[in-house]
């Protein structure tokens, strides 16, 4: 899902993704490259503790455009047959 919503933000020409995720999911995020903000916020409908997270989309192309790390190439791949934006 990752994959399909960089491809759209690279196409549309997106910057930057802001998100907000549980406390359990925050290393997930952290190792697909956002990074927390510091705001944390009582999410209303979940009831529960809400991170913001960021991910700078120019400076992840510029700094991981040779990248080695697995899941920086698939993220940049522009001709993978199974995702079609």
């Amino acid at each position: 899902m990752l994959k399909l919503a960089h491809d759209l933000a690279r196409k549309r020409g997106f910057s930057d993704f802001v998100m907000f995720t549980f406390p359990h999911l925050v290393s997930l995020y952290r190792s697909a490259f956002f990074r927390p903000v510091g705001i944390t916020f009582e999410h209303p409908a979940y009831r529960c503790q809400s991170h913001v997270m960021h991910l700078d989309l120019l400076e992840f192309r510029k700094t991981h455009a040779n990248s080695v790390e697995p899941f920086a190439q698939l993220l940049l791949a522009t001709d993978l047959p199974n995702v079609i934006v």
